[in-house]
């Protein structure tokens, strides 16, 4: 036992006591710690030397996603209507935007843990059916996790189920702006609106009034906005025999496709839909001669078909695979703790620290 005393001005201030040269007993240690293997394909895996146990964490296929539907179109009938100077016709409701399809499931997930004995070796395949197997153990053995495997090693997670998917916007009613999609905007609609037009031939006026309610803007879909005008009513008046036509074609968006899983085992993402088409409003219109006249009395209607987009196919999922944690015995021997520079370490009363 020494001794040692700090002295100020007299004044004793601090007193410590401490063994010199004691050494207390250092038996040899064993300190276990994590070992991790990934294996894809098919193999065989031997232990290595020291290895006591394994924990097998055996991941299946992910499942693929499924497609999204079509956006509902909207369809226009032709007709003529005779011996009429005037005539009116329906509204077509605007079409649902597509349902967006199913994430894929995520592949089944076992872990197991088993004893090494030496000498031992393990055969294992990862897609064989879809399942990983090692040794006598199959994947299918397990159940799938939508929140999937988290690895603490290296932070990723495997095996999660696919991204949902977004169903496709809405067609717009007559005159109203198509369903926007997750920030993707829908198409704006062509307003309600009324025209006038007059015409002479054989000294008979003829005063022709078209109404319409407006056609609807065109749905969105996941990643696309509707960029395009929508379809517009056409009026005209060949040889005085009114002709209303719908002119142009402006579908509703058709969705990108769904996302491919990304680590092992995932799922893929579920398919999209497609935007619905705008509606149609109704319409009517009415020719009046000046004077009275039977000439020229029949209607066309006529327009093109307005399209649904298309709904998207769903993501691919990912392959599984097989993670190995083992146990490796590490034998630790005792002797002074030497500092990160490699000097010894000494503590505050200079003696050297022994562990």
């Amino acid at each position: 036992m020494e001794s040692r005393e700090t002295v100020i001005s007299g004044i004793l201030n601090s007193q410590t006591s401490a063994l010199v040269g004691f050494k207390p007993a250092q038996p040899e240690a064993a300190e276990y710690f994590s070992e991790r293997v990934l294996l894809t394909g098919s193999g065989t895996w031997t232990p290595p030397e020291g290895a006591e146990a394994v924990t097998a964490v055996l991941i299946g296929d992910g499942q693929d996603g499924t497609a999204g539907q079509n956006g509902e179109g909207v369809g226009l009938t032709g007709q003529t209507i005779l011996n009429t100077c005037s005539g009116s016709f329906p509204s077509a409701p605007a079409g649902k935007g597509g349902k967006a399809g199913a994430p894929g499931s995520g592949g089944k997930i076992l872990q197991i843990t088993m004893d090494i004995i030496p000498g031992m070796s393990f055969s294992y395949a990862t897609s064989q059916n879809g399942e990983a197997v090692f040794g006598s153990h199959s994947s299918a053995e397990g159940s799938a996790s939508a929140s999937g495997y988290y690895d603490d090693v290296t932070g990723k997670t495997y095996a999660r189920q696919g991204a949902v998917g977004y169903d496709g916007g809405n067609g717009g009613a007559p005159g109203a702006s198509g369903g926007s999609v997750a920030g993707y905007k829908g198409g704006y609609g062509y307003k309600p609106a009324e025209y006038t037009m007059r015409m002479t031939e054989d000294n008979i006026r003829y005063t022709q009034t078209f109404k319409h309610q407006g056609i609807g803007g065109p749905g969105a879909a996941m990643g696309t906005e509707v960029t395009w005008g929508p379809s517009v009513f056409s009026v005209g008046l060949p040889t005085f025999i009114p002709n209303i036509e719908i002119k142009g074609s402006a579908p509703g968006a058709s969705a990108v496709p769904g996302a491919d899983g990304e680590n092992y085992g995932d799922g893929g993402g579920a398919g999209h839909g497609g935007g619905g088409a705008g509606g149609i409003g109704s319409c009517s219109i009415s020719m009046s001669p000046t004077p009275p006249s039977t000439q020229h009395q029949s209607i066309n209607f006529s327009g093109d078909l307005q399209r649904g987009g298309s709904g998207s196919k769903g993501g691919k999922g990912q392959p599984g695979c097989i993670i190995l944690f083992y146990g490796k015995k590490k034998t630790i021997k005792s002797g002074p703790l030497v500092q990160k520079g490699g000097g010894l370490f000494f503590d505050r009363l200079n003696k050297l620290f022994i562990v």
